[in-house]
């Protein structure tokens, strides 16, 4: 790509949705020690609760993160018609050829 704040917009959308999925790993994880808390633990409300948090938060960050690589995917397309498009650069000697 020539157009390097093109490229940076991708990258950085691509990255985010990898940031995102990857924090589900700890949630999910949370959501299980919050279960396990619940079955042994003295604080059964409180464990419940955030077993539900922590499951409703990784779903989220999956979901999110999904939703990110599309519109990184879609982008990609995108940015590429519009590099595509755009006008060359007219030099002073045309210009001042084409006014008269």
């Amino acid at each position: 790509m020539h157009a390097k704040d093109a490229a940076t917009q991708i990258s950085r959308l691509r990255a985010t949705g990898l940031m995102l999925r990857n924090c589900s790993v700890p949630f999910l994880a949370a959501c299980a020690v919050a279960v396990a808390e619940a079955a042994t633990g003295r604080h059964t409300t409180a464990s419940v609760i955030a077993a539900v948090l922590f499951a409703a938060a990784a779903i989220s960050v999956l979901r999110a993160g999904r939703r990110m690589r599309s519109w990184a995917y879609g982008k990609t397309p995108q940015i590429c018609y519009w590099i595509a498009l755009r006008p060359m650069p007219v030099t002073d000697k045309l210009a001042a050829s084409m006014l008269g």
